[in-house]
């Protein structure tokens, strides 16, 4: 008879199975895990970190390729992760996260993940109301400092604060925004050219630096977008593919300071060629990400690291625990064309079978040995 979930777990020293699949929900903690690919993790921090504000503030376009199942995905969250919640107060930012750009009628479109990705899964619509009230507070502090009088209106001020008439125009539009209905409305754009513009202009308001008595203020030190499945444009239209390729351009153009944009694609390097056009791969430069295949030393302490990650006691029963390092080695070794995504897909069948054959860790390390005459390779493969 199997052992229950709950007593298994718990005599691995684990508080759940943490080989699952890649996490989906905007709060999944598992989005804030990295492990394996440490060279990667650290250029990923540094382009993430040169688009703000207080650091460079240039834009800066990434590419992360790699074969299926080597974890893109799961970096663009992890990006996301880290700039939204994990270094919220230093970095100050907004971030938006696209699953992929294919949506209505299979037709990739920025209209479409702007209304389902940016619009409706992000904390948009309440930044734009918190906006509105730093605008205000800034509006005040200048009329004051100017001496003007009371009967001079906000939006009469905004020439003088705002440099630019599409900065001043959506200014004005956002004032007059009194609640969420109001700013859903104002983020109604209905053709991907509209949907490309208002993400622009809120892009480099959000970012603008007003020039104050008091000192230069910004509302946002940065502003993130990281689009996923790019790959889907082997398989589309040759004007879907012009049309992304120069959506990507003029956002990057016109998102002129403050701004980070990351793209994940399964392709080699040659590929990326055919994926993306000369004048996005002269904008991205050297920034290439590759997520190569692991080694079966990688490999092996991918897993080691991913149980610790579950750990109910943190200072016992560690390392491989319930396995022995060679069970790992042969769960591991027995992969060709190694990726996270495999190992993974190994490890969580490898531990719900070992449940299933009422193994109990409480009895022992769980060795090769063991697995062997339990028929447990058979079941995984």
């Amino acid at each position: 008879m199997a052992i229950s979930h709950e007593v298994f777990y718990k005599a691995a020293n684990l508080t759940h199975n943490p080989f699952r699949s890649n996490p989906s929900l905007e709060k999944d903690p598992r989005m804030g895990i990295w492990v394996g690919y440490y060279d990667e993790q650290q250029r990923l921090i540094k382009y993430l970190r040169r688009s703000l504000a207080d650091e460079i503030g240039n834009q800066n376009l990434v590419l992360i390729y790699g074969s299926y199942g080597t974890g893109k995905s799961h970096a663009l969250l992890w990006s996301q992760y880290y700039v939204a919640q994990k270094m919220k107060s230093d970095f100050c930012s907004m971030s938006f996260y696209i699953n992929t750009l294919k949506k209505s009628k299979g037709i990739m479109t920025f209209l479409g993940a702007f209304q389902d990705d940016i619009v409706a899964r992000s904390s948009i619509v309440t930044d734009i109301l918190v906006f509105k009230q730093f605008l205000e507070e800034r509006i005040i502090e200048y009329k004051k400092d100017k001496d003007i009088g009371a009967e001079v209106t906000f939006n009469s001020v905004l020439p003088e604060l705002l440099k630019s008439t599409d900065l001043v125009n959506l200014s004005k539009e956002i004032l007059d925004c009194d609640d969420d209905n109001d700013v859903r409305g104002l983020l109604s754009p209905k053709n991907d050219f509209e949907a490309q513009t208002l993400f622009i202009r809120l892009t480099n308001l959000f970012v603008y630096e007003f020039e104050l008595p008091s000192g230069n203020v910004r509302f946002r030190k940065g502003v993130y977008l990281f689009i996923d499945e790019m790959d889907r444009l082997a398989f589309s239209s040759l004007k879907e593919t012009r049309d992304v390729n120069d959506l990507i351009v003029h956002l990057y153009d016109e998102c002129s300071e403050c701004f980070g944009m990351m793209l994940a694609a399964t392709a080699s390097d040659a590929e990326l060629g055919v994926l993306f056009s000369p004048p996005v791969m002269e904008r991205v430069d050297n920034k290439k990400i590759e997520l190569p295949f692991m080694q079966p030393s990688d490999a092996k302490i991918f897993a080691k690291d991913i149980l610790n990650t579950a750990r109910i006691d943190s200072t016992k029963n560690t390392d491989y625990f319930p396995f022995s390092e060679d069970a790992i080695d042969t769960a591991v070794s027995g992969l060709v064309s190694i990726t996270p995504r495999k190992i993974m897909d190994r490890m969580q069948q490898l531990l719900e079978e070992v449940r299933i054959a009422d193994i109990d860790p409480l009895q022992g390390v769980i060795t090769t040995q063991i697995l062997d005459s339990s028929n447990i390779w058979e079941e995984v493969g």
